[in-house]
């Protein structure tokens, strides 16, 4: 046992000396391995330093160590007889010691040596030291930021003179020191003028001397020596030992020397401008950079950023792992930051890589959350009001799309879509198409305004080109009733088997639209008006071509008259639907399915429609359209082709003509040739006008039943251009031919083709726009209080104040982080307190703002955005009420305004008030529909109040020209004075819109066309009364005819345009101002305006308004009074007649008394109904110059009144009639021109 024991002592022992040695060889290969990975700076096998100072290339030890190409002042010499040794570099005079050289800065710091001079009385100048530099030649300039120019003394000059290398004058600056003796300074103080002074040095010094100018010393006693330095700035202070004793700061404090700092650089050369480097350039280390030197002539070489090293070596710059700093010494930390990320480096730097759930602070260097609280809150509410809304309008498009597709299938199948089809699979319709509304929209470029060839009397035409290139002329009609839909598709039936030559063809339809639309063939050369009236070139027409083109066009007609299964009326002819193909052949066009229905002949029709020029009178008065309008119509046709002159043209003293109504007038008078083309008059052929002529007058009868059919006119036009060709062939054996253009041909070419218009693209734009981001939560990272003190050292432990050590020594601020915020001391730790608007970053350690950035801005932009929007939005209705305010400014004054109240204030109208459209729509209610009294031919009629209780009827009328503006304040200025109680009183007007209204008295008991026709309470109305009413609108009508300054025709006149008051007297209106001008007798006008079944069919023919236009309207009126039938009404056969029409048939045949209402046809009244029927006649008679005057028609509707009133006396031999009615207060009615005289009358105005 005592011998195991010193073994094992032994083995212990050998055990540990063997674990030391394995942790030395470990320590020392982790020190190699650690020295080897720093970045080298001198050659290689060079020593990098000399005693404790680094020697970077191209400073070297020695000259095979040193960049001695570029500078053989780059050499260093190492003086080893110090301990350490010490490095030297020289120049030109001597050497100096280094004390420090940095590449990163260009600077050498060396030792200087201190100028001084010394007195021991006062004159007397033992000693006198000048020093300086001489750097001629050298890299080195002394550095002018960090060194200054010193003197060190009582009542001392020091002065600094030298050369710079870019001026050859001397350079010289000093600065004056002054102390009165040596309490008179203190330690410490600035070198500002007392007991030491300082001043800069300029740039690019190359050599230079401290000189003290001193001769003579007054403080010699206390401060014998006085010294001059160029010393690196801040490393003197002053010192009052410095001013005592010989030569104390010189053996002293600059025992060796004063640090001066040079800036060095490589002066041989600078930067390269362009790729091509010199072989010179010094900066040899990839990654590396060239700088323009600061100070003086040429540059330095720099590591790129993220780099270290030296740059002058090869590969000398070697990446910075910041990422390994930050592990290795906290300090790096705040220089490399990183905050709550994950560092990465990477060639040239380092990424600060952030987790799920983070995202950059901004800043590169650092993470945090993606989004805090509230910015998750905010954005869950965005995303989902986004989706909401996504789905709100996804729903929408949906429905809307689904209600589209129903919508076509409804229209498809109320158009006959269904029923097509079962006729297409019976083969009874295999010719036509049925189109999509998407291949119509395709085909016209959705509809463009480029792509219209014209418009017909029933709607628009399109020139379309389908998908096989074929083109087409597609037709877009107006909107028609329901029950014309079933007409519709018997129509296209009907159609689609018409095979005739000079008829365009029906290719196909679209039936899911609202209106159908029809395909046509498409006819290239145009229509016949253009080529008859074109103005691009007037060529002449031969009148061969011209009887072709007449014949085609009525063959066509009479086909689809007699020869089709069914009669199809085409009810629109006119030139415009005559086209012709190249060949120049007729085909007619826009009939049948294009007017949507066909007609029979007993088929009332409530309103017409054509082109004016071209509609038949007749079926105008009688409202029946027959085969024999559309020969009325062709006779027009005829005329232009005869003339060369449009259906509504310009005569010689360019006056607006009617052609079907001139041209008659000169046949009748036997001078119809002068109108005829002068082009084609020629004495062999003028049998064959004559001809035609008459042919076409024969078409144009007044009276239906005496025009040929459209056959016998084909078979007419058929013999004429036989006959035609046979008197050509008589004067001429040669075939027929014309010249044309210059050369012979039968038909004309190229000329006269049919010009097209240009197409253009519509572009389709299609814009999908959404966009959703789910945000995913990160988790905020939170830190832990630390412990301080050593417990295992200390019964007791002292609390540590790390808010103070943080201010002592800069390396606690990342001890004890408190990153901008307040640090508090608390008793064992601290606390970071954060200002107002930060908060916590969460790490307990440091602050943040308080809303991020991306809040801030998110608010930031959206108070803007409401502050902009809200903005706008107050400077557009700024705007917009202006340009309203300036807009009913122009109004005013272009409706006549400032004239109406000049005026006023000549006292000429005096009557009549100027209302706001404000007052006008208070009045009005804002035009409710609630106050529409009526609408008549020229506008809306409403009821309205006024501020002061009034009850007004307002009139807001159409749109009218600018030339009528004046007229209008003419009319109103005229009306104004107007006094006449049967008329309704003008009381205002609105000037400040764009259509000016007008306010008239209002009348209470409504219309008569309600009190004859009304259908609540159907009394019966007294003859006298009937009487009464009419001689009073009649007197009202002759009073604007013939009693006021100017003639003022109604051009309305009708029973709804004649009220009634409490009395049941009539008053007029919607006259004069309503029509917006007065009329001439021969005035022009294209286009008739007025009520179905009262209009004049003379003023339709010739587009002329004149008082006898009113005087046939009144006849109207007195039709309704006799018999109390609409103008136009239904019949006991449950047909629609016109009261004209039908009881001046009736008078013909003498049976108009079946038409009178029964109610006053008594025995005694039968001699006023008659002598009232005739005045009635009269009034409508066709021709305007055989109808009585309204003068004369009052006035016979008085002498009237007095028959019926002797009648009365006679029958109740008594003209005074006393009745108590209801227990009423006796009334008593008078027999005078103004007084109802029958019991009935009396009645009916008391029961009221």
């Amino acid at each position: 046992m005592k011998k195991l024991v010193p073994a094992v002592n032994s083995c212990v022992e050998e055990c540990h000396k063997a674990s030391v040695l394995l942790m030395l060889i470990v320590f020392h290969a982790m020190a190699i391995s650690t020295t080897t990975s720093e970045p080298a700076i001198s050659l290689p096998g060079c020593p990098d330093k000399c005693g404790n100072v680094s020697i970077p290339y191209p400073f070297g030890i020695g000259a095979g160590c040193s960049a001695t190409s570029l500078s053989s002042y780059f050499t260093i010499t190492c003086n080893d007889t110090f301990q350490p040794p010490r490095p030297m570099v020289r120049d030109l005079l001597s050497e100096t010691e280094v004390i420090d050289i940095s590449l990163e800065r260009g600077e050498v710091r060396v030792y200087g040596p201190v100028s001084n001079i010394c007195f021991s009385s006062n004159t007397t100048i033992p000693e006198n030291h000048t020093t300086g530099f001489t750097l001629e030649g050298t890299p080195f300039v002394p550095s002018t930021t960090r060194n200054r120019f010193m003197a060190i003394g009582c009542h001392t000059l020091g002065i600094i003179g030298g050369y710079m290398h870019s001026n050859s004058n001397l350079y010289v600056a000093g600065c004056y020191s002054y102390c009165q003796s040596i309490n008179s300074t203190s330690n410490g103080a600035p070198c500002t003028g007392m007991g030491c002074c300082e001043t800069t040095i300029i740039p690019d010094l190359k050599d230079f001397a401290a000189i003290l100018v001193m001769n003579q010393s007054a403080v010699w006693e206390f401060n014998p020596c006085f010294y001059a330095m160029l010393v690196e700035a801040g490393w003197y202070s002053f010192r009052q030992q410095d001013l005592v004793g010989h030569l104390r700061f010189v053996n002293g404090r600059a025992s060796r020397g004063v640090p001066v700092i040079h800036d060095w650089a490589i002066r041989n050369g600078s930067c390269p401008e362009g790729k091509k480097v010199p072989k010179d350039y010094a900066c040899v280390s990839s990654n590396s950079k060239c700088v323009q030197a600061s100070n003086s002539q040429g540059y330095l070489c720099k590591c790129s950023e993220g780099y270290e090293g030296n740059p002058y070596l090869p590969e000398g710059c070697q990446d910075i792992d910041e990422c390994k700093l930050r592990k290795e010494d906290p300090k790096y930390k705040e220089l490399y930051p990183c905050r709550h990320g994950m560092c990465q480096n990477i060639p040239g730097g380092y990424l600060c890589k952030c987790g799920v759930g983070k995202r950059q602070d901004g800043t590169n260097y650092g993470c945090q959350p993606v989004l805090n609280y509230v910015e998750l809150v905010v954005a869950g509410l965005s995303v989902s009001a986004i989706v909401v809304m996504a789905l709100i309008c996804f729903l929408v498009m949906k429905l809307q799309r689904r209600k589209y597709r129903k919508e076509k299938e409804e229209y498809f199948k109320q158009n006959g879509g269904l029923r097509l089809f079962d006729e297409m699979r019976s083969r009874q319709v295999d010719t036509i198409l049925i189109l999509t509304e998407r291949e119509i929209k395709k085909a016209t470029e959705n509809y463009s305004d480029d792509r219209v060839l014209g418009c017909g009397g029933h709607g628009m035409v399109y020139r379309g080109t389908l998908d096989g290139d074929k083109e087409v002329a597609i037709k877009k009609s107006k909107v028609i009733d329901d029950d014309c839909r079933e007409e519709f598709v018997n129509e296209i039936i009907i159609l689609s088997q018409i095979n005739h030559r000079n008829i365009v063809r029906l290719l196909g339809c679209c039936l899911e639209v609202d209106v159908p639309m029809l395909v046509y063939e498409f006819v290239s050369n145009g229509t016949l008006s253009e080529f008859l009236h074109g103005n691009d070139h007037r060529t002449p027409i031969p009148l061969d071509l011209r009887l072709n083109i007449a014949t085609q066009s009525a063959e066509a007609l009479a086909y689809i008259h007699s020869s089709t299964s069914r009669t199809i009326l085409h009810g629109d002819v006119k030139s415009l639907n005559i086209l012709l193909d190249d060949e120049y052949n007729a085909k007619v066009a826009d009939f049948g399915a294009s007017a949507l229905k066909s007609m029979d002949r007993n088929d009332f029709i409530m309103f017409i429609q054509g082109t004016l020029g071209y509609l038949d009178p007749e079926t105008f008065v009688s409202h029946h359209l027959t085969d024999k309008s559309d020969t009325y119509s062709f006779g027009v046709v005829l005329l232009e082709i005869m003339t060369r002159k449009k259906a509504l043209y310009n005569d010689n003293l360019n006056g607006n003509e009617a052609l079907s109504h001139i041209f008659p007038l000169m046949f009748h008078q036997k001078r119809h040739c002068d109108m005829l083309d002068f082009d084609m008059i020629d004495d062999k052929v003028m049998v064959v006008l004559q001809k035609l002529a008459e042919l076409a007058m024969h078409c144009l009868n007044p009276r239906g039943d005496d025009r040929p059919t459209m056959k016998e006119v084909a078979e007419r036009l058929q013999m004429l251009r036989r006959l035609h060709m046979q008197l050509v062939s008589k004067s001429s054996p040669t075939r027929v031919s014309c010249s044309y253009e210059g050369s012979s041909m039968s038909i004309p070419s190229d000329p006269m083709k049919y010009q097209s218009m240009e197409t253009a693209k519509l572009p389709a734009i299609l814009a999908v726009a959404a966009a959703a981001a789910a945000p995913i939560a990160g988790e905020a990272s939170s830190g832990l209080p630390r412990c301080h003190g050593d417990v295992r050292r200390r019964t007791s432990s002292a609390d540590i104040d790390e808010c103070e050590m943080r201010k002592l020594d800069p390396k606690y601020e990342e001890l004890y982080p408190c990153r901008k915020g307040v640090c508090q001391n608390t008793p064992g730790s601290y606390l970071c307190k954060c200002k107002k608007g930060k908060k916590s970053d969460g790490t307990g350690y440091g602050c943040q703002p308080a809303d991020s950035p991306d809040y801030r801005m998110v608010v930031g932009l959206s108070v803007s955005a409401i502050v902009v929007t809200a903005m706008t939005c107050l400077l557009i209705m700024q705007l917009q009420r202006r340009m309203h305010k300036k807009e009913k400014n122009a109004y005013f004054k272009q409706n006549g305004g400032l004239r109406l109240y000049d005026e006023m204030r000549s006292r000429q109208v005096d009557t009549i008030r100027i209302l706001t459209e404000r007052e006008i729509k208070r009045a009005t209610e804002n035009y409710n529909e609630d106050r529409v009294l009526g609408s008549g031919g020229h506008g809306m009629v409403y009821r309205g109040t006024l501020d002061d209780n009034k009850e007004v009827a307002i009139k807001k009328s159409r749109v009218i020209n600018d030339d009528c503006r004046e007229e209008f304040v003419n009319e109103i200025i005229i009306l104004s004075q107007i006094n006449h109680r049967n008329i309704v009183r003008l009381l205002g007007c609105c000037l400040d819109v764009d259509v000016p209204m007008l306010v008239y008295e209002f009348a209470h008991n409504g219309t008569l066309s309600e009190f004859l026709h009304g259908t609540d309470h159907r009394s019966p109305i007294p003859l006298d009364l009937r009487l009464k009413i009419a001689t009073q609108a009649a007197e009202a009508l002759a009073y604007l005819h013939s009693s006021t300054s100017r003639t003022i025709l109604h051009g309305d006149v009708k029973s709804a345009n004649i009220l009634m008051d409490d009395q049941y007297n009539a008053k007029v209106a919607d006259f004069g101002a309503s029509t917006l001008k007065s009329m001439d007798e021969s005035e022009f006008i294209l286009f008739v305006q007025g009520t179905m079944g009262y209009l004049d069919p003379e003023s339709f023919t010739s587009h002329q308004l004149t008082e006898r236009s009113d005087v046939y309207s009144f006849g109207v009126v007195l039709l309704e009074l006799l018999t109390r039938k609409k103008a136009l009404y239904t019949n006991d056969f449950n047909k629609n007649e016109s009261l004209s029409y039908r009881f001046l048939s009736m008078f013909r045949q003498n049976k108009h008394q079946a038409m009178l209402d029964p109610e006053i046809v008594d025995g005694s009244n039968v001699v006023a109904i008659e002598k009232l029927t005739k005045v009635a006649v009269q009034c409508m008679s066709p021709r305007g110059d055989d109808r009585p005057t309204m003068k004369e028609v009052a006035e016979r509707l008085q002498m009237l009144r007095r028959l019926q009133m002797q009648a009365t006396c006679d029958g109740e031999n008594d003209c005074n009639i006393h009745d108590n009615f209801g227990g009423s207060p006796s009334v008593t009615l008078h027999f005078d021109e103004m007084t109802d005289s029958s019991i009935e009358t009396s009645n009916l105005i008391l029961s009221e």
